[in-house]
């Protein structure tokens, strides 16, 4: 059985927190949305119920995990150790959006490889 989500947020400090309460806010189910964040803390003070599944690090992920949409909401300083590890949801058709301030969308072409769909976005 595959294991499909709508959403992968990668990062859930204040940016990516505040972008999870909103989209659970706005009425997307938590079961469609999966967070990777070392430690679940960020995800838990959001009082969220239900919340989304943690994940610890991508590589924890399920091997069949296959989102829709791949939000990277962490640093720009450890992007590019991040970025290259979702390169697996880019070359399946996921559509990776960032809104790491100073990256460009050739270092997320690099990383994710050139037929990736990539947004960058300023929240």
């Amino acid at each position: 059985m595959d294991s499909v989500g709508a959403l992968l947020l990668v990062g859930c400090g204040k940016m990516g927190g505040a972008l999870l309460r909103g989209w659970i806010d706005s009425g997307i189910p938590a079961a469609d949305i999966t967070v990777v964040e070392p430690s679940a803390e960020p995800v838990a003070a959001l009082g969220l119920d239900p919340a989304p599944a943690v994940y610890a690090s991508l590589g924890d992920l399920p091997v069949d995990y296959a989102p829709r949409c791949v939000i990277l909401a962490v640093k720009p300083q450890i992007m590019g150790d991040v970025a290259p590890d979702c390169r697996r949801f880019a070359e399946a058709g996921a559509m990776t959006l960032s809104i790491a301030a100073g990256r460009t969308i050739r270092s997320f072409e690099e990383a994710l490889g050139g037929g990736a769909a990539i947004v960058r976005a300023m929240p």
